[in-house]
């Protein structure tokens, strides 16, 4: 009982009103003994409890960081390729292994591609706007910007901008050792800003702090409350849905703290001030929803790129140390296999044009994401029709949850070690192949 307190008490999602409670109760267990049935034809997974399944395990297992989380996305690896977890009245389907990614994700993307839909994270949070948990029709065009953004002639730019703040990164090691995670973020932060924004980041310590605060909340709301797994929840009376102020707060101060940073530089682009940009050449020059930047669509995506990029790459830097620390012989190899390019007492940084002759490094990049994978699960795929495969019967509504920790422990050799020779086998440059 202490658990399942805490579940409607810690993650803000219905407090401890009796009433609610008890309907959540009944409703469920209805769609439980309903439902039961179903779970023959899926694939195997952990025992869950009458109701909730195996949703109370899924957040312990978050809640206790990412020791205990993958711990816990590891050991599905033992009911196969596929696992299944009942979270609350809806069925997670996991996918543990490269092959079934493809085959379910990839190859069957007409039936695949949708969200799911998610009523905190991306309703009240981001107020629809986030393109990452968007729904299809709304998506499509965000998506077509972002594949501008990583064209191959911005990437040759966006390269050089890169070593630049490379540059400033090493010279804040030097001058405060001590904190280089907090280097981490400001360089990530900076190299996204410059590419987004086209603009130098020039913001106080308290700002950056106010940006990862948004970012690592939106993260914990993304499958972090009852609503998300009780859909019938949201039909409630609105005085019956308790804990969504909660919500409606962050999303509130996820919204100021957004437009903080975004209408300075709005400001600079109608002066006709603002420095060449994806966002002022390309997105705000689109039709709309994105044209002139005016509409907030252009403020959620520009920044919201901003805030993934920059902290997927801050959490593989802090990897990347932790690495170094731990296995001192793959740190040695690559500072060799850097010098064999440009010499032990170089005169100059190794850029991205030498990366094609230091494969070791490109390796390391990759160990990096297969040991710690920044996103240790990715947000869900909706199935929208019913799908027969390798013996399994998944019905429409079922949604399928890509695991890169689980697929990064599957199939190698002492997987909890950090070893990027096991990548020197003629992939080690496309971080595409075995990667999630």
């Amino acid at each position: 009982m202490a658990v399942v307190n805490d579940f409607f008490s810690a993650s803000h999602a219905l407090g401890t009103w009796r009433s609610t409670v008890v309907a959540t109760l009944f409703c469920s267990l209805l769609y439980f003994v309903l439902g039961r049935r179903s779970r023959e034809s899926l694939p195997p997974g952990p025992r869950g409890l009458p109701i909730v399944g195996n949703l109370l395990q899924m957040l312990k297992a978050r809640k206790g960081g990412m020791a205990s989380f993958g711990f816990f996305l590891r050991d599905l690896n033992r009911f196969g390729e596929m696992s299944t977890l009942r979270m609350g009245t809806k069925n997670w389907i996991m996918l543990n292994s490269d092959r079934v990614i493809k085959e379910i994700i990839v190859n069957r993307n007409k039936i695949t591609s949708e969200r799911p839909y998610q009523p905190i994270a991306s309703g009240i949070v981001s107020r629809w706007k986030r393109t990452l948990l968007r729904r299809v029709p709304d998506w499509v065009e965000g998506r077509r910007a972002m594949q501008h953004l990583l064209s191959g002639t911005s990437v040759k730019t966006y390269g050089e901008w890169q070593e630049q703040e490379s540059a400033i990164l090493l010279g804040a090691y030097l001058d405060e050792p001590e904190n280089w995670y907090i280097h981490h973020y400001r360089y990530t932060v900076g190299i996204a800003f410059k590419i987004v924004l086209g603009i130098k980041l020039d913001r106080p310590t308290s700002d950056l702090e106010d940006f990862r605060r948004m970012t690592r909340e939106f993260v914990i709301s993304i499958g972090g409350s009852a609503y998300d797994y009780f859909p019938w929840l949201n039909k409630l009376p609105s005085w019956l849905r308790f804990g969504r102020k909660y919500w409606e707060d962050m999303g509130d101060w996820h919204y100021q703290t957004l437009r903080k940073w975004w209408v300075p530089f709005k400001q600079t682009v109608d002066k006709g001030a603002a420095p060449p940009s994806w966002t002022r050449d390309y997105l705000m020059n689109q039709t709309p929803p994105f044209g002139g930047g005016e509409d907030e669509e252009a403020m959620y995506l520009a920044l919201s790129i901003v805030s993934a990029g920059s902290d997927n790459t801050r959490m593989l830097l802090n990897a990347w140390v932790m690495s170094a620390i731990s296995y001192p012989g793959a740190f040695l190899k690559a500072r060799e296999a850097v010098e064999k390019v440009v010499g032990k007492d170089a005169t100059r940084l190794p850029d991205l044009s030498d990366l094609q002759k230091i494969t070791y490094i490109s390796a390391t990049i990759k160990e990096l994401l297969r040991w710690r994978p920044p996103v240790p699960v990715v947000p869900a795929h909706l199935l929208t029709e019913d799908l027969d495969f390798e013996g399994y019967y998944f019905p429409a509504g079922t949604e399928f949850v890509i695991s890169p920790f689980a697929v990064g422990r599957r199939d190698y050799k002492d997987a909890e070690s950090f070893d990027p020779d096991r990548w020197m086998n003629g992939t080690e440059t496309n971080l595409l192949d075995g990667l999630w």
